[in-house]
């Protein structure tokens, strides 16, 4: 999982030594937008699914239609015979600066997979060979110190990723053993309750920016009342008398 751009494609690929078109059967979503991926652990042969999520940033839909995507294939996971071992999270390392989308992106992350999913997650940062000197490792240290803190003290760990093989299975770590079905049950009714609060956050937050840029126009034309609001346009308004 990550942002959009932060290279979860190339991870896949490397970790699988796959071209990219390559997706598997049978755990696909109803969407083509979760890819899934079959391969073998290179440590332990065990047979494991690799799966690559749309970043809450994406440009052709909603936070509210991907924040949907991912947790009815986390519950559908969790509610199947699949273990969801481990969940990693990718971020560019040559970002500069922790943007709001970013920060965005992070936010709907944590609140999605809950305190009790952090000792299976990953943060792995990526584009190690863009960054020059000390420039990575105190963005790092930036990144551990202030937006990632509560997550490693919640057991989350952080890797870097060196576009190799070898590197994307370090990260990948060893396997959990399988969660009995009453965790599995647990984990996955937690994901449907985050879930249905963060879709209440995203439409009242949607709601309020609508509210915003409405505003915004009306008192720039001079107008007092409108008529109708759709999709954050305005169809038609009434002029002040």
């Amino acid at each position: 999982m990550g942002p959009t751009g932060s290279g979860k494609s190339n991870f896949i690929n490397v970790a699988a030594r796959r071209d990219g078109h390559t997706v598997g059967h049978g755990l696909e979503s109803q969407t083509s937008d979760i890819r899934t991926v079959p391969e073998n652990s290179s440590t332990s042969g065990q047979s494991v699914v690799l799966v690559e999520t749309p970043g809450f940033d994406d440009s052709s839909k909603s936070d509210e239609e991907i924040l949907t995507m991912i947790a009815d294939w986390l519950m559908k996971t969790y509610k199947g015979q699949l273990n969801l071992a481990t969940i990693i999270y990718l971020h560019r390392i040559v970002d500069i600066q922790m943007s709001g989308s970013l920060q965005k992106n992070l936010k709907m992350f944590k609140s999605l997979c809950g305190q009790e999913a952090m000792p299976n997650i990953v943060i792995a940062t990526t584009m190690w060979r863009r960054v020059w000197g000390t420039e990575g490792e105190e963005r790092e240290a930036r990144l551990k110190s202030k937006y990632w803190a509560d997550m490693i003290a919640q057991g989350c760990r952080v890797e870097r990723f060196q576009d190799t093989y070898k590197s994307a299975w370090h990260i990948i770590g060893h396997l959990k053993q399988d969660m009995t079905s009453n965790e599995k049950d647990q984990r996955a009714q937690g994901v449907e309750n985050r879930a249905a609060q963060l879709k209440v956050r995203l439409s009242s937050s949607a709601n309020k920016e609508r509210r915003g840029i409405v505003g915004f126009f009306m008192k720039f034309f001079g107008v007092k009342s409108i008529s109708r609001v759709d999709e954050g346009a305005v169809v038609s308004i009434a002029h002040a008398r």
